[in-house]
């Protein structure tokens, strides 16, 4: 079950992934196990640190999961919960980056609310700002009501 408001994907860097000493220490079936639990861990937030837990999760019998959980650390607030590091701070990356342009957004619909697009007149209104020559060679912005939109 997926977490409400976050994003269904993560970003992959390979090159991070396979430079990284505990995945170079991972047989082929520990890395299919680990992308595999890293794809769980996105969609929860977090895996079980019970390894019997994580091996039916898995849907598998016995796994040696020793190279897999150390690129697991423990929740802070919750000891029976793993979390990667570097998937968390991607996770926090992406609600950062949400954040921001959820911001930038709402101030551009205020400014296109208000018809105040410098030069561009991108607003819905009837009036738009344009540039205006004065004596002294400097610009200055003018309201000017559109007389036809096209």
């Amino acid at each position: 079950m997926t977490i409400l408001g976050k994003s269904p994907a993560f970003q992959f860097y390979p090159e991070a992934f396979l430079s990284d000493e505990n995945v170079q220490l991972m047989n082929y079936e520990e890395r299919g196990i680990y992308i595999t639990l890293l794809s769980h861990c996105w969609l929860e937030g977090s895996i079980p640190s019970d390894p019997e837990k994580i091996t039916r999760l898995l849907k598998s019998g016995f796994l040696d999961l020793t190279h897999v959980l150390k690129c697991f650390t423990e929740l802070e607030d919750n000891p029976e919960r793993l979390i990667n590091p570097r998937l968390d701070r991607e996770r926090t990356k992406q609600f950062e980056w949400k954040k921001k342009c959820s911001k930038g957004g709402k101030v551009s619909a205020r400014k296109r609310a208000r018809g105040a697009t410098r030069g561009g007149g991108g607003g819905r209104g009837r009036e738009r700002r344009v540039a205006v020559a004065t004596s002294r060679r400097r610009l200055r912005w003018r309201r000017v009501r559109r007389t036809a939109r096209f």
